[in-house]
């Protein structure tokens, strides 16, 4: 499953100057191909920016 997935959403928002927060949600569907019982791990590969507008892997 990616990002790009119908059944997961990324929410992002500006918090301060210099920080951000996020929030992941999935929705997982009962009998669907997203509801096998397991453990499962969000991983976000993600860039910074800093105050002057440098990105940063």
């Amino acid at each position: 499953m990616t990002d790009a997935h119908w059944d997961l959403r990324y929410h992002w928002k500006r918090h301060l100057a210099a920080e951000s927060k996020n929030t992941c949600e999935w929705n997982i569907r009962v009998g669907g191909r997203t509801s096998v019982p397991g453990t499962y791990r969000f991983v976000h590969r993600g860039n910074s920016k800093s105050l002057l507008g440098k990105i940063k892997p």
